[in-house]
């Protein structure tokens, strides 16, 4: 029999949380009015860090210059329009699909996080600011092709408690971030997320005129 509340949970996902009680932009996993401020009072009352993970841009986050860690997760623009794709369905807004959402300018695409190029440069000006003891870019395409030293990256900007963890539990951890682990662990609610976890599935989509659109976009 369980007494008092569950646990907290290890990872929050905060994705439109307001900046702070003035702010407008609403949503998030405690209310429509909750915001990161509130979620980071309840953080310290826990006591003890723990992971948030968000798209938003860092306008809309909390500064990090008192506290915390980060780590950006980027993608090729090609799977991500992709991806994007196949889990939000055909535009019903006037767009006449997902590549112009990423290669519009950011006070024009209608995503909610504006557009793929000012958001990595955005984080990008962060992570140097931060500084590599408390800010790293990972790429997806990294973690496909070397998983272990890629979690080596994240352990160490962790800390020593978590590099003993990899050394220790590092083919249990490789094995749970497995892309049929994760879909199968409908618990963790990953399972509605993820569609095929591979690099590159873009290939088996785009006309060489889609991907010719998108490169050219990438050099401007």
């Amino acid at each position: 029999t369980m007494v008092g509340p569950p646990p907290e949970p290890s990872m929050v996902l905060a994705e439109m949380l307001k900046a702070g009680p003035a702010d407008h932009f609403c949503g998030g996993p405690g209310s429509p009015d909750d915001s990161f401020t509130a979620l980071l009072d309840r953080e310290a009352a826990l006591g003890s860090a723990r992971l948030i993970v968000s798209h938003a841009t860092p306008v809309l986050l909390p500064s990090f210059e008192a506290a915390g860690k980060l780590v950006y997760v980027a993608r090729d623009p090609r799977d991500v329009v992709t991806s994007n794709y196949f889990f939000m369905g055909t535009p019903k807004d006037g767009w006449d699909g997902s590549m112009r959402r990423f290669c519009a300018p950011a006070d024009e695409t209608p995503n909610a996080f504006g557009g793929w190029f000012e958001h990595v440069r955005a984080f990008e000006a962060v992570v140097a600011s931060l500084g590599p003891e408390r800010a790293c870019v990972i790429e997806y395409e990294q973690m496909h092709g070397d998983l272990r030293g890629t979690l080596a990256r994240l352990a160490a900007l962790l800390g020593p408690e978590a590099e003993a963890r990899l050394r220790r539990d590092g083919d249990a951890i490789e094995a749970a971030l497995g892309f049929g682990a994760m879909k199968a662990d409908a618990g963790a609610g990953h399972d509605r997320f993820l569609r095929k976890g591979v690099a590159g599935g873009w290939r088996e989509h785009f006309s060489q005129a889609d991907e010719a659109a998108l490169m050219a976009a990438v050099g401007e």
